[in-house]
């Protein structure tokens, strides 16, 4: 199932912002909740049957979006997860010029995703949507 990127806005059904209540309830299943690192104030709920994590910020509102493989983020109408990573990077270099890159990963706040690939050469491994200031500390 293609689930759109809508930069700032959200993935498929899913709006930065929803509470967790209205996230779960938008994807009709009940997560896994997880703990992504120790140093994480909240909980990230893991939904593997649409191989995507969603992220909270205080009060469990919603501010993020991971897609990993089995998941089919699109956005303005490349299939991600289908293209491969230095493609993508090429691309992405060219329609944001403060494109930040580090080692198999880049991130566009001009989009709000990130795009990670463990093998440059391969498809992404993962997809990140997120709201704006995410990043901003």
């Amino acid at each position: 199932m293609k689930l759109i990127i809508s930069p700032y806005v959200g993935v498929g059904p899913l709006r930065f912002g929803m509470t967790r209540a209205e996230v779960r309830l938008s994807l009709s299943s009940t997560p896994r909740e997880v703990q992504k690192s120790m140093t994480s104030p909240l909980k990230t709920d893991s939904f593997r049957d649409w191989n995507l994590h969603v992220s909270y910020r205080d009060d469990y509102i919603c501010n993020a979006v991971e897609l990993w493989r089995g998941a089919n983020p699109v956005l303005h109408g490349c299939e991600l997860m289908a293209t491969r990573y230095t493609a993508l990077l090429d691309e992405f270099r060219k329609l944001d010029t403060n494109l930040e890159i580090a080692v198999g990963t880049f991130i566009s706040r001009q989009f709000g995703i990130s795009v990670h690939s463990p093998d440059p050469a391969g498809t992404p491994e993962s997809v990140l949507a997120f709201e704006r200031g995410y990043y901003d500390g």
